[in-house]
Protein backbone atom coordinates (compact mmCIF):
# COMPACT_ATOMS: atom_id res chain seq x y z
CA UNK A 1 0.00 0.00 0.00
CA UNK A 2 1.27 3.50 -0.72
CA UNK A 3 -0.14 7.12 -0.27
CA UNK A 4 1.42 9.03 -3.01
CA UNK A 5 0.82 13.16 -2.72
CA UNK A 6 0.22 15.41 -5.73
CA UNK A 7 2.95 17.72 -6.07
CA UNK A 8 1.92 20.88 -4.69
CA UNK A 9 0.42 19.05 -1.77
CA UNK A 10 1.11 17.53 1.55
CA UNK A 11 4.40 15.99 1.35
CA UNK A 12 5.48 17.59 -2.10
CA UNK A 13 3.44 21.24 -0.93
CA UNK A 14 7.27 22.85 -1.69
CA UNK A 15 6.70 22.18 -5.34
CA UNK A 16 5.12 24.11 -8.21
CA UNK A 17 1.68 23.05 -8.98
CA UNK A 18 1.26 21.78 -13.21
CA UNK A 19 -0.56 23.25 -15.45
CA UNK A 20 -1.06 20.29 -17.40
CA UNK A 21 -2.71 16.70 -16.31
CA UNK A 22 0.19 14.30 -17.91
CA UNK A 23 2.79 15.93 -15.58
CA UNK A 24 0.29 14.85 -12.57
CA UNK A 25 0.70 11.60 -13.81
CA UNK A 26 4.39 11.31 -14.54
CA UNK A 27 5.25 12.52 -10.83
CA UNK A 28 3.05 10.08 -9.64
CA UNK A 29 4.17 6.89 -11.68
CA UNK A 30 7.69 8.13 -10.67
CA UNK A 31 6.84 8.03 -7.44
CA UNK A 32 4.92 4.76 -6.97
CA UNK A 33 6.60 1.77 -5.78
CA UNK A 34 4.06 -0.69 -7.61
CA UNK A 35 5.12 1.18 -10.63
CA UNK A 36 8.86 0.78 -10.00
CA UNK A 37 8.04 -3.00 -9.65
CA UNK A 38 6.37 -3.45 -12.65
CA UNK A 39 3.56 -4.42 -10.03
CA UNK A 40 -0.24 -3.52 -10.80
CA UNK A 41 -2.16 -1.02 -8.71
CA UNK A 42 -5.75 -0.91 -7.98
CA UNK A 43 -5.87 3.08 -7.35
CA UNK A 44 -8.58 4.48 -5.05
CA UNK A 45 -8.63 8.29 -5.47
CA UNK A 46 -10.64 11.27 -4.87
CA UNK A 47 -11.80 14.19 -6.35
CA UNK A 48 -8.68 16.11 -8.49
CA UNK A 49 -6.57 12.64 -7.77
CA UNK A 50 -9.38 10.67 -9.39
CA UNK A 51 -9.50 12.75 -12.49
CA UNK A 52 -5.35 12.12 -12.28
CA UNK A 53 -5.86 8.21 -11.48
CA UNK A 54 -8.55 8.08 -14.67
CA UNK A 55 -6.14 9.71 -17.05
CA UNK A 56 -2.95 7.25 -16.05
CA UNK A 57 -5.49 4.20 -16.83
CA UNK A 58 -6.12 5.33 -20.50
CA UNK A 59 -2.00 6.09 -21.00
CA UNK A 60 -0.60 2.87 -18.86
CA UNK A 61 -3.42 0.92 -19.13
CA UNK A 62 -1.18 -2.39 -18.42
CA UNK A 63 0.02 -0.68 -14.91
CA UNK A 64 -3.85 -0.31 -13.40
CA UNK A 65 -5.94 -3.34 -12.10
CA UNK A 66 -8.95 -1.28 -10.99
CA UNK A 67 -9.91 1.96 -10.07
CA UNK A 68 -12.01 3.50 -7.94
CA UNK A 69 -12.87 6.62 -8.50
CA UNK A 70 -14.58 9.19 -5.68
CA UNK A 71 -16.24 12.30 -5.96
CA UNK A 72 -14.76 13.02 -9.33
CA UNK A 73 -16.56 14.82 -12.57
CA UNK A 74 -15.39 15.29 -16.10
CA UNK A 75 -16.34 17.11 -18.94
CA UNK A 76 -18.92 17.10 -20.63
CA UNK A 77 -20.60 17.40 -17.44
CA UNK A 78 -21.67 21.10 -17.41
CA UNK A 79 -19.42 23.36 -15.18
CA UNK A 80 -22.18 24.35 -12.58
CA UNK A 81 -22.43 20.55 -11.68
CA UNK A 82 -18.12 20.32 -11.76
CA UNK A 83 -17.58 22.94 -9.29
CA UNK A 84 -20.93 23.79 -7.71
CA UNK A 85 -20.87 28.13 -8.01
CA UNK A 86 -21.54 28.36 -4.37
CA UNK A 87 -18.16 27.09 -3.68
CA UNK A 88 -15.91 29.62 -5.22
CA UNK A 89 -17.06 32.76 -2.74
CA UNK A 90 -16.18 29.80 0.56
CA UNK A 91 -13.38 28.34 -1.53
CA UNK A 92 -11.54 32.14 -1.58
CA UNK A 93 -12.69 33.36 2.12
CA UNK A 94 -11.30 30.47 3.45
CA UNK A 95 -7.21 29.97 1.77
CA UNK A 96 -7.02 33.92 2.63
CA UNK A 97 -7.98 33.25 6.21
CA UNK A 98 -4.24 33.84 8.57
CA UNK A 99 -6.19 31.66 11.26
CA UNK A 100 -4.56 27.90 10.00
CA UNK A 101 -7.20 26.25 12.68
CA UNK A 102 -10.35 28.30 11.40
CA UNK A 103 -9.80 27.63 8.00
CA UNK A 104 -9.07 24.05 8.12
CA UNK A 105 -12.41 24.23 10.21
CA UNK A 106 -14.57 25.90 7.26
CA UNK A 107 -12.72 23.84 5.05
CA UNK A 108 -14.04 20.53 6.54
CA UNK A 109 -17.69 22.46 7.31
CA UNK A 110 -17.76 22.60 3.52
CA UNK A 111 -16.50 18.89 2.71
CA UNK A 112 -17.78 16.95 5.11
CA UNK A 113 -21.24 15.82 7.05
CA UNK A 114 -20.80 13.57 9.75
CA UNK A 115 -17.75 14.47 11.71
CA UNK A 116 -19.98 16.11 14.45
CA UNK A 117 -17.73 16.75 17.75
CA UNK A 118 -14.82 15.41 16.08
CA UNK A 119 -14.50 18.46 13.83
CA UNK A 120 -12.32 20.79 16.27
CA UNK A 121 -9.85 18.00 16.64
CA UNK A 122 -9.25 17.23 13.24
CA UNK A 123 -9.54 20.80 12.43
CA UNK A 124 -6.79 21.69 15.18
CA UNK A 125 -4.63 18.88 14.01
CA UNK A 126 -4.63 19.80 10.14
CA UNK A 127 -4.46 23.23 10.87
CA UNK A 128 -1.14 22.53 12.95
CA UNK A 129 -0.42 20.65 9.81
CA UNK A 130 -1.06 23.34 7.12
CA UNK A 131 1.37 25.46 8.79
CA UNK A 132 4.39 23.17 8.15
CA UNK A 133 3.09 21.24 4.64
CA UNK A 134 -0.11 23.42 3.49
CA UNK A 135 -1.16 24.09 -0.19
CA UNK A 136 -0.38 27.91 -1.48
CA UNK A 137 -3.02 29.95 -2.88
CA UNK A 138 -1.59 29.91 -6.09
CA UNK A 139 -1.64 25.85 -6.17
CA UNK A 140 -4.90 25.57 -5.51
CA UNK A 141 -5.85 28.05 -7.99
CA UNK A 142 -3.74 26.11 -10.45
CA UNK A 143 -5.11 22.76 -9.35
CA UNK A 144 -8.53 23.53 -9.91
CA UNK A 145 -7.49 25.10 -13.41
CA UNK A 146 -6.73 21.63 -14.90
CA UNK A 147 -9.66 19.86 -13.06
CA UNK A 148 -11.84 22.52 -14.91
CA UNK A 149 -9.69 21.12 -18.14
CA UNK A 150 -10.32 17.07 -17.84
CA UNK A 151 -12.14 15.35 -20.28
CA UNK A 152 -13.26 12.11 -20.32
CA UNK A 153 -14.36 9.42 -23.23
CA UNK A 154 -17.82 8.04 -23.17
CA UNK A 155 -16.28 4.45 -24.18
CA UNK A 156 -16.56 1.90 -21.65
CA UNK A 157 -13.20 1.87 -19.63
CA UNK A 158 -10.97 -1.19 -20.20
CA UNK A 159 -10.09 -1.68 -16.87
CA UNK A 160 -12.83 -2.40 -13.72
CA UNK A 161 -13.81 0.56 -12.64
CA UNK A 162 -16.25 1.32 -9.38
CA UNK A 163 -17.41 5.33 -9.05
CA UNK A 164 -18.26 5.93 -5.38
CA UNK A 165 -20.28 9.72 -4.57
CA UNK A 166 -21.97 11.47 -2.27
CA UNK A 167 -25.36 12.88 -3.14
CA UNK A 168 -24.75 15.73 -0.50
CA UNK A 169 -21.29 16.69 -2.51
CA UNK A 170 -21.06 20.52 -1.80
CA UNK A 171 -18.16 20.77 -4.29
CA UNK A 172 -19.33 18.36 -7.03
CA UNK A 173 -22.76 17.67 -7.75
CA UNK A 174 -23.64 13.89 -7.68
CA UNK A 175 -25.17 13.59 -10.94
CA UNK A 176 -21.97 14.04 -12.74
CA UNK A 177 -21.00 10.23 -11.41
CA UNK A 178 -24.41 9.26 -12.29
CA UNK A 179 -23.82 10.31 -16.12
CA UNK A 180 -20.43 8.71 -16.02
CA UNK A 181 -22.06 5.71 -14.70
CA UNK A 182 -24.94 5.36 -17.08
CA UNK A 183 -22.01 6.25 -20.08
CA UNK A 184 -19.57 3.55 -18.83
CA UNK A 185 -22.01 1.34 -18.15
CA UNK A 186 -19.98 0.35 -14.70
CA UNK A 187 -21.25 0.41 -11.22
CA UNK A 188 -21.55 3.38 -8.95
CA UNK A 189 -22.47 3.60 -4.73
CA UNK A 190 -24.21 6.34 -3.67
CA UNK A 191 -23.82 7.62 -0.12
CA UNK A 192 -26.43 9.36 1.12
CA UNK A 193 -25.64 11.62 3.98
CA UNK A 194 -21.91 12.40 3.46
CA UNK A 195 -20.31 15.17 1.94
CA UNK A 196 -17.55 15.58 -0.76
CA UNK A 197 -14.59 14.30 1.22
CA UNK A 198 -16.18 10.71 1.77
CA UNK A 199 -13.14 8.97 2.55
CA UNK A 200 -12.95 10.95 6.14
CA UNK A 201 -17.18 11.15 6.21
CA UNK A 202 -17.94 7.80 6.62
CA UNK A 203 -14.24 5.01 6.05
CA UNK A 204 -16.18 2.19 6.71
CA UNK A 205 -19.00 2.33 4.25
CA UNK A 206 -15.80 3.15 1.43
CA UNK A 207 -14.04 0.37 2.58
CA UNK A 208 -17.17 -1.81 2.87
CA UNK A 209 -17.88 -0.99 -1.10
CA UNK A 210 -14.52 -1.23 -2.26
CA UNK A 211 -14.55 -5.26 -0.82
CA UNK A 212 -17.86 -6.01 -2.23
CA UNK A 213 -16.75 -4.79 -5.51
CA UNK A 214 -13.37 -5.78 -5.66
CA UNK A 215 -14.89 -9.71 -4.65
CA UNK A 216 -17.34 -9.20 -7.42
CA UNK A 217 -15.02 -8.31 -10.06
CA UNK A 218 -12.70 -10.83 -8.89
CA UNK A 219 -12.13 -14.32 -11.45
CA UNK A 220 -14.46 -17.04 -10.22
Amino acid sequence: MEFIDLPGNGEFHYLDSPLHLEDYIEFVRLNSHFVKSNKKVNIIALSFGAMVAYHWSLKYTSEIASLILINTSFRPSPFYRRIRPSFFYRFFRILTSKNTYLREKEILKLTTHLLDQRIDTIAETWGTRTQLKGTSLINALKQIYVASQAGRSRVVPTIKTLLLCSERDELVHFRCSQEMAQDWKIPLEIHFSAGHDLTLDDPQWVIEKIKQFLISSSPT
